[in-house]
């Protein structure tokens, strides 16, 4: 057995929550991942708001944290995300971690426009 994975979601009238936990292991060293979300829905369902989190448990590192909000209204809409995405020291990578930022526009019928270059951010 290489991979295992449990996960659940639990929905109430306003949020809804996901967790899952992954065990891997593929040569002598075992990795367990845990993985974490939420939302939240206010405003008739027009204003939303959710975290994510993803946690390397065996490292004691976390990967990436994201915050957000949404905002819905008839045919339109607008959404801003911040996201801190942290490299592990051993990938060699320059940066420690990345912070990024993005704004996007919905439009019902079209999809989603976000900036055209990327996430606004950098280094820390």
């Amino acid at each position: 057995l290489q991979i295992l994975t449990a996960g659940g979601t639990l929905n109430a009238a306003s949020s809804s929550s996901n967790l899952s936990f992954s065990r891997q292991r593929f040569a002598s060293e075992a990795n367990s991942y845990l993985t974490a979300s939420t939302s939240w829905r206010f405003a008739q369902g027009r204003t939303t708001g959710f975290y994510g989190l993803n946690w390397d448990i065996d490292a004691k590192y976390i990967y990436s944290q994201s915050l957000g909000a949404a905002y819905m209204a008839q045919c339109c809409g607008v959404r801003a995300d911040f996201q801190v995405v942290n490299f592990l020291p051993s990938v060699g990578s320059p940066i420690p971690s990345d912070r990024r930022l993005n704004f996007a526009f919905v439009l019902a019928g079209l999809g989603t426009f976000s900036n055209f270059f990327g996430l606004f951010g950098g280094q820390p």
